[in-house]
């Protein structure tokens, strides 16, 4: 691996942990404080931050490909802490041991599936080729997620789809580890495989602690 892989690699990876510190430190601070500010963020409906983490997701997403590096971050950076809200909302009455474990976890399975990417890209061993079917797997989870907004489905069922995407998103961690390996060129951007890590991991957490329930 030449120098400046490995320097782009070191910066994603601190792109990533600022980021999730940004998100879940600012759940925990919504945990812990009771002013009139916190009360109007905790008390706002939760599709408000749905709605507006879309939109962020979709402006980061179709920034052109020379958008300054601060407005990227700004907007990356504004997305982790409206997740933060998010997480504040679905995790409200776990108490904070839970989010702890199951952030750990998290980020546990994010770097077990970090080294089997490493091994393979040290294999020369392009995974490229599942991309499609990951794509495919995450449109169907969208759906399915979409008929439960409309009809509950079972506990089992619910299971079903909660260890689906885990096992999706824990392939996708592979996936975007592998090809940020791979595809690595001058023109790489730290922000965007960041994001896709980020994704990856908010993800994992999302569906462990929907096991949690």
């Amino acid at each position: 691996m030449d120098n400046d892989k490995f320097y782009f690699i070191i910066k994603v990876y601190i792109a990533l942990i600022i980021q999730l510190l940004i998100t879940f430190g600012f759940l925990h601070i919504l945990r812990l404080t009771k002013d009139n500010i916190t009360k109007v963020l905790k008390d706002t409906n939760v599709w408000v931050y749905i709605i507006i983490s879309l939109i962020l997701i979709l402006i980061f997403a179709f920034l052109p490909r020379n958008t300054p590096t601060p407005i990227k971050l700004f907007i990356f950076s504004l997305f982790a802490l409206v997740k933060g809200i998010l997480f504040y909302k679905i995790s409200e009455y776990a108490d904070t041991e839970t989010i702890n474990s199951v952030l750990i976890s998290a980020i546990l399975i994010f770097f077990v599936m970090s080294i089997f990417a490493f091994i393979l890209f040290n294999l020369n061993y392009d995974i490229g080729y599942i991309g499609n079917y990951l794509f495919a797997g995450l449109l169907g989870l969208i759906i399915a997620h979409i008929i439960m907004i409309f009809n509950k489905p079972s506990k089992f069922m619910f299971k079903i789809i909660v260890y689906f995407g885990l096992t999706l998103f824990s392939l996708f961690v592979l996936y975007d580890t592998n090809q940020m390996l791979l595809n690595y060129n001058k023109n790489s951007d730290v922000l965007d495989s960041t994001m896709n890590f980020y994704l990856d991991i908010i993800n994992i957490f999302s569906n462990l602690f929907a096991l949690e329930e």
